[in-house]
């Protein structure tokens, strides 16, 4: 029984963090669909996607323009949670569909993030078979309050 919940839990956990592959299957009767567009998200293509200058500057982006911003009340902190987003790095390198997945607690902390992310400068797009891709991405944001 312990085995059965265990195999569950690792197949919802797949699962979530494989949602984001879009992938359009090809259908048997071609003749009635024309002009599809295939449109393909990952989460692990051969090359990925860069922030211009590496993780390093992608964390200093975020501290400067979002953690150094947060502001909550002593009070507050106890109801704050890390807040995690979700984007997607398009074949140009835009940052696109920025989402909330886990909430901070504070509307304004989540608009700020969103917006921080959304404005993000172009990155260097993934590739997958030498063709540009788009590429999703979710990480937690963690705060250190003093």
């Amino acid at each position: 029984m312990k085995t059965s919940r265990n195999i569950l839990i690792a197949v919802l956990v797949v699962l979530f963090y494989t949602n984001s592959f879009a992938q359009l299957k090809a259908y048997p009767d071609t003749t009635r669909i024309k002009d599809t567009i295939i449109s393909e998200s990952f989460i692990f293509p051969e090359i990925f996607a860069e922030f211009p200058g590496g993780d390093s500057k992608m964390m200093k982006y975020l501290t400067e323009n979002f953690t150094s911003k947060v502001a909550i009340s002593k009070d507050d902190i106890t109801k704050f949670r890390s807040p995690a987003v979700k984007w997607t790095v398009d074949e140009t390198g835009k940052v696109t569909d920025v989402k909330i997945v886990r909430s901070s607690n504070f509307l304004s902390v989540d608009n700020l993030l969103i917006d921080v992310v959304t404005k993000m400068p172009l990155w260097k797009p993934a590739e997958m078979d030498n063709k540009k891709v788009k590429q999703v991405f979710t990480i937690p944001i963690q705060i250190c309050f003093k």
